[in-house]
């Protein structure tokens, strides 16, 4: 045997290195970085953020803060918003607010149609009204069955506006409980709106719905009321138009004495699609009559003679 290896000994054996002759435990001891390293590692020294990188950072921080806001709000939110503001209120900017929470979460609808049954009313003013336009496009179950409640149950100042939220909706209940405000209701406003709301489904409500609401309309279009006639040429006019509505609506533009209830009837009549040469005779006499407003004759005549609508 030879004498012992030190630390330092550069002996080998050889038969292959082993984990003590690899060269790592038998190093001398590190005496630390040098100067040359510790300035690399350490690198240069630190500035001062930037005005432009401290505004960037501000905004960052206040748009997530925003968004996350934003996420959270409610309808409920938006419409004390709204009312904060009061005569200030954008009740455009309103409705955009609930559609886009709308858009995020579909079912945040049926807490929008809870407002307007049961939350909303006459100092609402026109946020009435954009909340049920908010309200179209929705027409699931739950929000459905919140709706056809209020058409009864909601301020009196909401209810017009509870029955044009249901235009999306189209289940028989639905198309009964339009007719029957049409039809019945104590307020000319909800007639009149459900009037609007059923004229946009005439073409495929059931035919015994639909011979109702006709029932209705041919008495309304003779009304002295402008609204009920306004209604009923809504109705009239967007059903299949029948040989005996023809008859009566052009018998009403040919032989009226009320002006606006004969541009009712010829609306209703151009509407339901009815062909102008149809009119020819019609328009004629309107055109020819001096009693009549100069723009009803104006526009009568120019029908009459080259047909356009």
């Amino acid at each position: 045997m030879g004498p012992p290896r030190d630390a330092t000994s550069t002996d080998r054996p050889t038969a292959g290195p082993s984990v003590a002759t690899t060269g790592i435990e038998d190093a001398p001891p590190s005496a630390g970085p040098t100067e040359g390293a510790a300035s690399a590692t350490a690198g240069p020294p630190l500035r001062e953020p930037s005005d432009e990188l401290r505004e960037g950072l501000t905004a960052f921080r206040g748009a997530a803060a925003t968004r996350l806001a934003d996420e959270a709000r409610t309808p409920a939110d938006a419409l004390r918003a709204a009312r904060a503001r009061g005569p200030d209120a954008d009740p455009v900017a309103y409705r955009l607010e609930l559609e886009a929470l709308l858009r995020r979460d579909p079912t945040r609808a049926v807490d929008v149609a809870r407002l307007l049954a049961n939350a909303m009313d006459a100092d609402d003013g026109p946020l009435l009204f954009q909340t049920a336009l908010a309200l179209g496009p929705h027409a699931d179950a739950e929000t459905t069955a919140v709706l056809l409640a209020a058409i009864d149950g909601a301020d009196p100042a909401a209810r017009p506006h509870v029955v044009f939220a249901l235009r999306g909706a189209s289940t028989p209940e639905v198309d009964r409980a339009l007719t029957d405000a049409y039809a019945s209701d104590a307020t000319l406003e909800v007639r009149a709106q459900a009037a609007f709301v059923l004229s946009e489904r005439m073409q495929r409500i059931d035919p015994e719905e639909r011979a109702r609401i006709l029932e209705v309309a041919r008495a309304g279009i003779a009304s002295d009321d402008p609204r009920t006639r306004a209604a009923a040429a809504d109705v009239l006019g967007g059903a299949p138009l029948q040989p005996t509505d023809r008859d009566l609506l052009s018998g009403i533009v040919a032989r009226g004495a009320d002006p606006g209830q004969r541009l009712v009837a010829l609306r209703a009549l151009v509407t339901a699609g009815a062909d102008v040469a149809e009119l020819r005779d019609e328009l004629t006499a309107i055109a020819a009559d001096p009693s009549q407003p100069d723009d009803l004759r104006d526009l009568a005549g120019r029908l009459a003679r080259d047909g356009r609508r």
